[in-house]
C-alpha cells in the first residue's frame, strides 16, 4: 500500500483530475450570478409597468441579463469551461429556448406553472436573439477578463507571432504592449 500525501489524492471526473480552483470559481461564479437574477427580476417587474419604448428597453435588457445568467450557469457547471466556449452556450441555450416558443409549448407550460412563464417565455421575438447575443458575449467577456486578469498573457499572443512570422520573412515576434 502506498502512503497518501498529505491533503489526499486530487480530486477527479470520471478520473480525469479536476484544475486546482475548480470549486472556488463555481462558487465565485454562482454568487455572481445572485445579483444578476435579482437585476433581472427588477426589470422584468419594472418593465410590466412601462409602455412604449420604456418597455422595449426592459425587455431586451431582461433578455440579455437572462443570456448572462445562462452563461454563468454554464460556468458552474464547467468552470474550466473558455469563456468563448461558455458564452456560445450560452447563446445557443437561449436561441434554443427562443425556437422552442414556436412551438407553443413553452405557453401552455407557462399557463400550468407560473414560473415557467420567466424561464421559457411564451411568444417568439426575434429580437430577443440580439439581446441574446449581447448578454452572452457582455458576460463571456467578464468571466474572460476574470480569467485572464484582464490582459493578454503570452500563450494569447502565441497566434499573432506565429502568423506575423509566416507573413513577415525575417521579421522578429514581438510580444505584448506594455
Amino acid at each position: 500500500m502506498t502512503p497518501r500525501r498529505i491533503g489526499g489524492p486530487p480530486a477527479t471526473t470520471g478520473g480525469v483530475p479536476r484544475p486546482r480552483g475548480a470549486r472556488r470559481r463555481r462558487v465565485a461564479t454562482a454568487l455572481a450570478a445572485v445579483p444578476v437574477v435579482a437585476s433581472g427580476l427588477a426589470v422584468h417587474t419594472v418593465g410590466g409597468r412601462l409602455d412604449g419604448a420604456g418597455a422595449a428597453v426592459a425587455d431586451g435588457l431582461g433578455d440579455a441579463l437572462f443570456a448572462a445568467l445562462v452563461v454563468a450557469l454554464a460556468a458552474v457547471c464547467r468552470p474550466a469551461g473558455r469563456p468563448w466556449q461558455l458564452g456560445l452556450t450560452g447563446l445557443a441555450v437561449c436561441t434554443a429556448l427562443e425556437l422552442a416558443q414556436l412551438t407553443g409549448v413553452p405557453a401552455a407550460l407557462a399557463e400550468r406553472w407560473w414560473p415557467a412563464r420567466l424561464v421559457l417565455g411564451t411568444t417568439f421575438h426575434a429580437p430577443d436573439l440580439v439581446a441574446y447575443l449581447a448578454g452572452a458575449a457582455a458576460a463571456g467577456g467578464v468571466l474572460w477578463c476574470t480569467s485572464h486578469g484582464g490582459r493578454l498573457t503570452a500563450a494569447a499572443w502565441a497566434p499573432m507571432d506565429a502568423r506575423a512570422r509566416r507573413t513577415t520573412p525575417g521579421a522578429t515576434p514581438q510580444g505584448p504592449p506594455t
